[in-house]
């Protein structure tokens, strides 16, 4: 229906290019930051090897190299997955990406890749596996960013910072994680089960995040950008798909993401775009009678889709934070 050419062009050169070289430089920053974090670790870990035998609380040093080595591979996950779709798809799932990487390592192996490559480990107090509290709290404190590592300078004996204090745990040298009990039965399952959740929610922010882009268009006779709000930046397209002379498709850009925000539509022919697609998913979600981009009558397929997609959301929230309460209340009973 709609003329699409697969050649990807640069339709705006000074955002795009800048786009695309800010990937470029997260991703080399953050392998050089990998490789060089990397070659620390394994300098640590010569020259820690007696620390592993008395379970050594791991210092402010180890531990903030190890936190670097992380986020770099969090920003190598980020330049792969999130920034190539929508800026606003790529905030979402930078952040969901970040929140998960650590979230699920520490409940899974109580330590993220480049703290089990240094060999430490992150221990409640009798050595038993993290419980899912005590892991939301660590996360909640990350607000706090490296203000909550202050009190390790004053912890000489075990070295906590803010959030082993109020999660109650430590972080030590530990070959493999000490297991008092095992997290089997139904806690483990509800750890699987947030997993693939997470999973899920992930690969649908990547693909409705990949939307139309607006590069993908070449201006010819029957594609016309143009600049809505005069602001210097192409805001969207005009086509003229049936090649009458006019143009009876229109598609905007208002927040210059490169991704088409919605679509208009000339459908009775009388020269008035009155049609709207505010989701850009191929279907009229209703008409705009007094163009002011705004639905004057909404259709009720497009705006089930719509209302499928919130609730299918809803849905996902109410999933993961009921999960998220039955695997702490199965902890604590378990613990009685």
């Amino acid at each position: 229906m709609l003329i699409l050419f697969q050649t990807r062009l640069l339709i705006f050169p000074i955002n795009n290019t800048m786009i695309e070289i800010a990937i470029f430089w997260l991703f080399l920053s953050a392998l050089l930051t990998l490789l060089v974090g990397v070659g620390l670790i394994l300098v640590i870990r010569r020259k820690t090897q007696s620390n592993l035998k008395e379970n050594k609380p791991a210092g402010f040093w180890v531990r903030l190299v190890c936190f670097c080595v992380d986020l770099a591979i969090i920003d190598m996950l980020k330049s792969f997955l999130a920034y190539h779709g929508s800026l606003v798809a790529a905030g979402y799932i930078t952040i969901l990406i970040a929140l998960s990487y650590f979230f699920f390592f520490w409940i899974f192996f109580s330590a993220t890749p480049a703290m089990m490559l240094a060999r430490i480990r992150i221990l409640s107090k009798n050595g038993a596996p993290l419980k899912i509290w005590q892991i939301l709290t660590r996360l909640a404190m990350f607000i706090f960013l490296f203000i909550s590592w202050i009190p390790m300078l004053f912890d000489k004996k075990q070295k906590r910072a803010l959030h082993d204090i109020v999660a109650q745990t430590r972080v030590a040298y530990a070959e493999k994680e000490k297991k008092v009990e095992t997290n089997s039965g139904w806690v483990q399952r509800v750890k699987i089960f947030l997993l693939v959740l997470v999973l899920v929610l992930l690969i649908g922010l990547i693909v409705t995040g990949g939307g139309e882009k607006l590069t993908r268009y070449t201006e010819n006779n029957q594609i016309t950008f143009f600049d809505l709000n005069k602001d210097g930046i192409s805001d969207g397209l005009t086509m003229d798909v049936d090649k009458d002379g006019k143009s009876d498709v229109f598609k905007y850009d208002l927040n210059n993401d490169h991704v088409v925000d919605f679509t208009t539509f000339d459908t009775d022919k009388d020269g008035v775009n009155e049609s709207m697609d505010i989701n850009n998913d191929g279907r009229i979600d209703g008409f705009d009678f007094d163009k002011d981009n705004v639905l004057d009558i909404p259709v009720s397929e497009g705006q089930f889709f719509i209302w499928l997609w919130r609730m299918l959301f809803g849905l996902w929230i109410t999933g993961f934070v009921t999960l998220l309460g039955f695997g702490i209340v199965k902890e604590y009973n378990k613990k009685s």
